[in-house]
């Protein structure tokens, strides 16, 4: 009871994280429901696709009963995994969300701080609407502290619900200025400039090593299909030789070069061929969004890009060399 209890509060906090406004308990039933239907589809494929019809009853049964509670819980697990890697992604892009428009907004802040605004109005007039998810969460902290809590426990709630480093040390530095006093327009000011200066030096980081996303890029994109490609027609082409030369005719069985059946048949060698190009592509993806972004998950948009372009390229140059190949051989 204990553990579900924990499973359900984790549960909650990453659809808060992510933006999610959906009971937990709701969310789980219809994940469950789900992964019933799609064991059902999928008991139904293996009854029409292995004829279990042809083998006695009780053997017919048990092997039925067998794949469904099997592929149930694979299901299952399946379908709390994409939800999980979905609810990160989306808190992922709120969290980039409030980082990019938080330097204005305390330009804002301290702006209002300047007017003479206690710390508390300062921040709520601040928000804009394009502002987007930041504003609605300063709508929260707002909220919370009309009804009576703590300004600068409402802004620690706030930053500690997302995994972002600048926005908890933003807010850290503006509840420290607002228990010491002083000037705090100027605190906030300060850190909206070092924000806005450390996303333009990781822009130019990036721009400096655009010759290494480059090479990876046409690496995997470009080369690597086009070789795969030749790699396939060799063989084949391999196969048909060997199959046309009868090394029966040479002196007692042995010649000069010894052929046998190639064991590797091209269609095998396609399906190889297509499952590196895939996770090949999706590493790549990773490493390039690690080298621009400096994080993983900012390189999930470029996955179907670079797997469906190397794919695309892969199948052209099947074609095309066929071609080609066959004019000279």
């Amino acid at each position: 009871m204990a553990k579900r209890k924990r499973v359900k509060l984790g549960l909650k906090k990453t659809l808060g994280k992510a933006g999610w406004k959906i009971d937990t308990t709701q969310l789980m039933r219809r994940i469950f429901i789900a992964a019933v239907i799609i064991n059902v589809l999928i008991g139904i494929y293996f009854i029409f696709r292995f004829r279990f019809g042809d083998y006695p009853f009780g053997f017919s049964a048990a092997a039925i009963a067998g794949v469904w509670v099997v592929s149930f819980f694979i299901v299952l697990f399946v379908c709390w995994l994409a939800v999980y890697v979905w609810l990160d992604l989306k808190a992922f892009q709120r969290r980039v969300s409030i980082e990019n428009v938080l330097p204005d907004y305390l330009q804002l802040t301290a702006a209002n701080l300047r007017a003479g605004m206690t710390p508390d109005r300062a921040l709520w007039h601040a928000v804009r609407p394009h502002f987007g998810v930041l504003a609605e969460e300063v709508q929260v902290v707002a909220k919370e502290v009309m009804t009576g809590e703590n300004i600068g426990v409402a802004l620690h709630r706030f930053s500690d619900k997302y995994d972002s480093e600048i926005l908890r040390r933003s807010m850290n530095l503006l509840v420290e200025g607002m228990e010491a006093g002083g000037d705090l327009a100027d605190v906030v000011s300060r850190v909206g400039n070092n924000i806005q200066d450390t996303k333009i030096l990781q822009k130019e980081m990036a721009a400096n090593i655009v010759t290494y996303v480059v090479f990876i890029s046409a690496a995997v994109m470009v080369a690597a299909p086009i070789l795969l490609a030749l790699a396939q027609h060799l063989l084949a082409t391999l196969g048909s030789v060997a199959g046309s030369i009868d090394t029966s005719a040479s002196t007692g069985g042995m010649g000069l070069l010894a052929f046998s059946d190639v064991s590797l048949q091209p269609h095998e060698f396609q399906r190889f061929a297509i499952l590196m190009l895939t996770v090949t592509s999706l590493f790549s993806a990773m490493i390039v969004a690690t080298i621009q972004k400096g994080n993983i998950m900012s390189g999930v948009r470029y996955i179907p890009i670079f797997i469906v372009t190397s794919l695309v390229i892969f199948f052209i140059s099947l074609n095309t060399l066929g071609g080609v190949l066959g004019a000279f051989i």
